[in-house]
């Protein structure tokens, strides 16, 4: 499996972010098995704002672009916020505040 079918769903890199800050997301608001792209699309809207909620700094990235990234060749900015997050671990892991 691809990095980009694992994101696909937004679970994963709503659980990246749990790990880096915990209960930043609560679980029962994400949907585990999303069937639909519109269960996705909350995923990823929940992550994205979970990101931001830890200190990464998303700007004009949508839902849609994280679920269609290998469709659509966006996967660098599945890339960035995937980044941007093991930075802010890395960072608290460390002891130091993340300078952007």
């Amino acid at each position: 499996m691809q990095l980009w079918d694992a994101v696909s769903s937004g679970v994963l890199l709503s659980k990246l972010v749990n790990v880096t800050v915990k209960d930043t997301i609560e679980d029962v608001a994400l949907n585990m098995d999303p069937k639909t792209p519109f269960a996705a699309a909350g995923n990823h809207n929940i992550c994205i704002n979970g990101a931001r909620k830890i200190g990464c700094k998303i700007t004009n990235i949508g839902a849609n672009d994280l679920m269609k990234c290998k469709a659509e060749h966006t996967e660098h900015l599945v890339l960035g916020i995937l980044w941007q997050i093991i930075k802010v671990t890395v960072t608290l892991l460390a002891g130091t505040t993340c300078q952007h």
